[in-house]
């Protein structure tokens, strides 16, 4: 395969990644860990020809997109939600995501 994309943030996905690219590859690394990731050697990279950027995962026009396929009812998001706050606890959402309280994947504010 020419790219394999990475979104766990795990030394060990990344590793199964660059084992899965043909020569002159590209693994992205999306995934952001709770721990600091740990890149392979070097030789690895350069034995191979593979190419290791990383993406921040969104565009504006892709939220964009996203919102208007969830609002018109085309992408079911409830799945991925773990946590929903109303507005006025928005900072009890964000306890939860800084203390990782209840395992707070994805956390929604509800206006």
């Amino acid at each position: 395969m020419d790219v394999a994309a990475e979104f766990v943030g795990l030394r060990q996905t990344i590793s199964q990644c660059v084992e899965a690219v043909a020569p002159n590859g590209r693994v992205v690394v999306v995934g952001l860990g709770a721990d600091p990731i740990e890149t392979l050697p070097p030789t690895v990279f350069v034995r191979k020809q593979i190419s290791l950027p990383g993406s921040y995962g969104f565009t504006k026009r892709g939220i964009e997109q996203l919102v208007q396929l969830a609002a018109a009812g085309r992408l079911n998001l409830e799945r991925f939600i773990i946590h929903t706050f109303p507005l006025d606890e928005v900072n009890t959402a964000l306890e939860y995501l800084h203390e990782k309280k209840g395992n707070p994947i994805r956390v929604a504010v509800t206006l």
